[in-house]
């Protein structure tokens, strides 16, 4: 008979006050069976992996634990058992509950619920799973939270919010005020990247089947000898991208239902669910001769259906949704509805069809003229599109062409109708084809294939009017055109996949879906009270969605106070970055004030460092350099604790989002800039701060840099005013006012070249040159603090224009402040330009000089004069903004 030796491990929790684990005071004895021959250890020989561990209550006995058996060669039967959920208190619990304990960064990720609620299922489809196998899952606190909040975001989001929440002419930018319920430091999973205008790409590539399908079958181009082997080919690559495309956002309907709905509930992107149908529509168009020349008459049926049923809600839409709903989401992404009425058609007629493709036709002719006269308009109630959206003007020229041949097919003959909606999309075609500035200098996106099947349109539309009419002329356009399109479209497709696969930027997070149900209550209660930003700036929308507050360890301040471990810390505000995510994260949050700045920098920012003095216990701190080695070095001496950093203004690139340059203000006076000042311009409009530290970005560059802010008591001594005043000189009690000057701006656009006329005591005269809607040059008369006037240049072209003089009362009056617009201008090659301004001054209003159209900016000379400005300036006046002294 085998016996077994029992070895009795106990495991004690240390009873001393150091321990980590005092409350676990239970010891728990393990009794680990080992058998003492070979012949009792068979079982263990055969599964050598397999270790036994008979866990024992603390009040069994040990004899409990022994196994005794008939004989040597049989083996010991092991006992049926299911896993126990640890009991409370338990030393396991305690340890991985405990802060020390370091979690799988996979475990992490798989405990992120913020996701849960665009899942189809949520958790539902694993409860019923786990009910199934009758081992009910036991339901925890945050299920609980999860199943309500999920319940709570179900609820269909009114059209209504989409305006609330986002801003943009696209509606893809969310306001400052608001918050998006998905995780914004991190990159989403990827179906819910997938946006449905990736089926612009099937349109692009499977325009292009029916454009080599056309060329092989038409008279006019048999001179070229195109066979139909390419149209097979396309074809073929056609049906491979709408299969893969559409299956993964199959994929995306199967398991995150809920970012489906709110696209579909989108007033923009709704537009691109006429896309997948669109699609099925060219192949039925393209399909080789060699596979079928007659398709049956339901499969026109199929395909419109869903057509019809999506025109039944966005129409009505337009129709019944009020505030001139279409007027406000009006662009050129609205013409996929009128493109499938009328590709439709086309198809319907090309298989015999009469009545119904009439139908879509009228249908598509009805809109297409209300669309085309609110988009050509550009009402100026309308935000002015991006550059990154201005491939999808190409828009414009899809409808007409597609509409010539489908009239074209409905009436036999490509007739003076035909021909008339040809025209239009030619002429279009070419008014922005002449335009390359208009359509260059923005980065890419899925946005481009915009470009693609309007062109194949444009191409086949051609083909088809040089059948009726066959010159040298007609033949060579075709030829031209359908060069331009399968170039672009070649072009577009190698570069898709280049940022899809290799630089993996081509799906950003889709902000839009991520609205919240409700409005954000406004957060400014949680600012603190001395912290006061200027609402005049138009950068103020920009600067508030950066702002954290924070506790001097780091942790967000309203958290820290709902703990109550907030009262002996000092807090402050978190600002930024501006820049890129790119590079490796760095602070630099000293105890003291920044004294010292080192920067490095050519045309880009190099690098930066810091150092920092603690007046009161002499402490020096010394930040690492964050960037790369190139550049000039140059170093700013504070003269701390009497000069103290207020402001920081930059530029970052706009492809990039590298750091460009930098400008850092004192309460005594301004340094830089430093590096090149273009690209986008960013600054922080805050008044009753001091910045105490800086963070960002960096690797060989400078990616990303913003600010730690404080208080001006909680860091500054006595002897500091906190209002630009310093105690440099004082004579029976009385303190020298040290004058400072702050930029804001330049607003407008990054065409021209950069000019500053400096800082003056005041303004005295302001000649404007405004006609046509446009502000062309701005000239200035300054005073001198010497009593002398100052002339600057004119800067821009002010000849022949309109004259406007503001002569103001130096005696008296002053300007407080600057507003105006700026936006695209056709004459100035698409860049953007100054459309309006107005002056402020202690008085009254003078202006506004120019049309009021475009992107409203305006000055943050709130209690505080204008002293100077500076801009850019060329044939135009591009850019415009101000130097502040505050009083």
């Amino acid at each position: 008979m085998a016996t077994e030796t029992v070895v009795d491990v106990l495991v004690q929790s240390q009873q001393s006050g150091e321990s980590n684990f005092a409350n676990h005071k239970k010891n728990n004895p393990i009794s680990i069976s080992m058998p003492t021959s070979p012949t009792g250890g068979a079982q263990m020989i055969k599964d050598p992996k397999r270790v036994c561990f008979d866990v024992v209550g603390g009040n069994s006995d040990s004899s409990s634990s022994s196994s005794s058996s008939s004989g040597g060669a049989r083996l010991p039967k092991y006992a049926k058992s299911q896993s126990q959920p640890i009991p409370k208190g338990t030393l396991v619990e305690g340890s991985i509950n405990h802060p020390t304990f370091v979690h799988h960064p996979s475990i992490v990720r798989l405990k992120d619920n913020r996701y849960d609620t665009f899942k189809t299922w949520s958790g539902k489809l694993e409860r019923q799973i786990s009910n199934l196998r009758g081992r009910p899952r036991e339901t925890k606190p945050e299920d609980v939270v999860i199943k309500q909040k999920s319940e709570m975001d179900s609820c269909s989001l009114p059209v209504d919010r989409y305006y609330d929440a986002l801003e943009g002419p696209e509606l893809d930018k969310l306001r400052p005020s608001e918050e998006i319920v998905l995780p914004n430091d991190k990159t989403w999973p990827f179906l819910l990247r997938y946006p449905i205008s990736s089926f612009g790409i099937c349109l692009g590539v499977s325009s292009q089947a029916i454009l080599w399908k056309t060329l092989a079958t038409s008279a006019s181009t048999k001179f070229l000898h195109i066979t139909t082997l390419i149209n097979y080919v396309l074809w073929c690559i056609s049906v491979a991208l709408v299969v893969i495309i559409a299956s993964i956002y199959l994929l995306k309907v199967i398991f995150f239902f809920e970012a489906v709905r709110r696209e579909y509930y989108h007033p923009i992107r709704v537009n691109f669910f006429f896309a997948p149908w669109i699609s099925l529509l060219f192949l039925a168009i393209g399909v080789p001769p060699s596979i079928t020349e007659n398709l049956p008459h339901a499969l026109w049926y199929v395909l419109m259906i869903p057509i019809f049923c999506i025109e039944l809600k966005l129409y009505g839409q337009w129709m019944s949704g009020g505030q001139r709903r279409l007027s406000k989401v009006a662009n050129p992404s609205n013409h996929l509805a009128v493109v499938g009425n009328f590709v439709g058609a086309l198809l319907g007629a090309s298989m015999g069809l009469r009545e119904g493709p009439i139908f879509f036709f009228a249908v598509g002719m009805a809109h297409y003229t209300v669309l085309f006269v609110t988009l050509y308009q550009r009402l100026p109630t309308n935000e002015t599109l991006p550059k990154e959206l201005h491939p999808v003007f190409f828009l414009f020229v899809a409808a007409p062409s597609v509409a010539s041949m489908a009239w074209a097919k409905l009436q036999g003959s490509f007739d003076v109708g035909s021909r008339i909606a040809y025209f239009i999309a030619m002429f279009l075609y070419f008014s922005l084809a002449v335009r390359i500035n208009f359509f260059r200098g923005f980065k890419f996106s899925l946005a481009w294939w915009a470009y693609t099947f309007p062109m194949t349109g444009a191409a086949i539309a051609t083909i088809r009017y040089s059948n009726e009419v066959t010159t040298v002329v007609t033949q060579g356009l075709a030829v031209m055109l359908t060069a331009i399109s399968t170039l672009t479209v070649t072009a577009l497709l190698v570069t898709t996949i280049v940022h899809a696969f290799v630089f993996r930027n081509l799906f950003p997070n889709d902000i839009a879906i991520a609205i919240s149900e409700t409005k954000k209550k406004h957060h400014h209660h949680h600012l603190p009270k001395w912290f006061h930003m200027r609402n005049g700036s138009s950068d103020y929308n920009d600067i508030e969605q950066y702002l954290t507050i924070s506790c001097s360890d780091g942790k967000d301040l309203e958290a820290c106070t709902a703990q109550g471990n907030c009262s002996n810390l000092e807090d402050f505000i978190k600002v930024g970055p501006w820049g890129s995510q790119g590079g490796t994260h760095w602070s630099f949050k000293p105890k003291g004030l920044i004294s010292e700045i080192i920067i490095s920098h050519g045309w880009l920012i190099d690098s930066i460092s810091f150092k920092s003095e603690d007046g009161t216990d002499d402490t020096i701190e010394y930040s690492n350099k964050f960037g790369g080695d190139g550049g000039k070095t140059e170093k700013i001496s504070l003269d701390t604790p009497r000069e103290y950093l207020t402001l920081i203004t930059g530029t970052h690139d706009a492809f990039n989002y590298i750091i460009q340059s930098l400008c850092f203000y004192t309460n005594r006076t301004k340094y830089g800039p430093f590096g090149t000042k273009l690209g986008t311009h960013f600054n922080l409009p805050m008044e009753g701060g001091v910045i105490v530290g800086f963070h960002g970005r960096s690797d060989v560059l400078l990616n990303a840099i913003g600010v730690y802010v404080k208080h001006a008591a909680d860091v500054l001594p006595l002897s500091c005013s906190r209002h630009g005043q310093i105690a440099t000189n004082k004579v029976n009690n009385v303190v020298m006012n040290v004058e400072a000057s702050r930029e804001a701006g330049p607003w407008g656009g990054n065409k021209g070249k950069s000019w500053d006329d400096g800082v003056f005591s005041g303004v005295e005269q302001v000649n404007v040159y405004a006609g046509n809607g446009i502000v062309h040059a701005v000239q200035f008369f300054y005073g001198n603090r010497d009593g002398k006037s100052v002339r600057s240049k004119m800067h821009g072209t002010g000849d022949g224009e309109s004259l406007n003089r503001i002569k103001l009362d130096c005696s008296s009056e002053y300007l407080v402040g600057m507003m105006g617009f700026y936006g695209p201008i056709e004459e100035n090659g698409g860049f953007e330009a100054i459309r309006s301004v107005s002056f402020y001054t202690n008085k009254g209003k003078y202006g506004p000089f120019g049309a009021e159209i475009g992107t409203a900016f305006g000055s943050p000379a709130f209690g505080g004069k204008i002293v100077g400005f500076h801009g850019k300036s060329g044939a135009y006046l591009d850019a415009i903004g101000v130097h502040v002294e505050y009083f």
